[in-house]
């Protein structure tokens, strides 16, 4: 019951749920953007508990939703062109999913890094390899203020980490280094491996 309505509400409207998937992945991005717009205007919308929250449950309903896509694909009720779109889609939702989600991660915990003192490597409790996001930088006005930094460097850098763990590659340069990041590079390597053994599947299976 549940996949025929998954079915129905796809072939309804594939673009429109396409679309849906590109929002869901860039969502990490965009949450992480208007966060740090509040931060640089001290404007206190929301905290960085809520924020990485926020992320979490938006990122959680992309891999519900992507791993029923997988599921459903194996079924007649979606056209042969239509399953391998959507495991195609699905394999780079992933990937964009997981490298937007770990820039996020390594924002907010480099925030804290920044703000309260503390010492990590590289200024990254997350992932190792990559530059700081935030720094203590003078202002016009002589104060120290906080600004963020190397964005555009460590989002290409989180992308480039995500694409060599779907892989299952690891070249190693960067590393994942709490528990957190580690659970979620496993959760990202076994999904890329299952759309992979799925579609292939489906290739024989027709």
């Amino acid at each position: 019951m549940l996949f025929a309505q998954y079915q129905k509400l796809v072939n309804k409207n594939f673009k429109a749920f396409i679309c849906m998937w590109l929002a869901l992945a860039c969502s990490p991005l965009l949450l992480n953007t208007f966060y740090e717009y509040t931060q640089s205007r001290n404007m206190q919308f929301m905290s960085q508990e809520q924020a990485f929250g926020a992320g979490v449950l938006l990122f959680l309903v992309l891999v519900i939703s992507i791993s029923t896509s997988i599921w459903s694909a194996f079924h007649k009720g979606l056209a042969y062109k239509q399953r391998f779109i959507l495991l195609l889609f699905a394999y780079l939702m992933v990937w964009l999913a997981f490298g937007n989600f770990f820039y996020l991660c390594c924002a907010l915990h480099n925030l804290l890094v920044v703000t309260e003192g503390s010492f990590a490597p590289e200024g990254i409790v997350v992932l190792q390899g990559l530059q700081d996001f935030w720094a203590m930088a003078p202002a016009a006005s002589r104060q120290i203020t906080l600004q963020s930094v190397n964005r555009l460097n460590n989002y290409i850098g989180c992308l480039y980490y995500s694409a060599a763990v779907i892989t299952t590659i690891g070249f190693g340069d960067i590393t994942p280094i709490t528990a957190m990041a580690r659970i979620f590079t496993i959760i990202e390597a076994f999904l890329g491996q299952l759309i992979t053994v799925v579609a292939v599947g489906l290739w024989f299976k027709e």
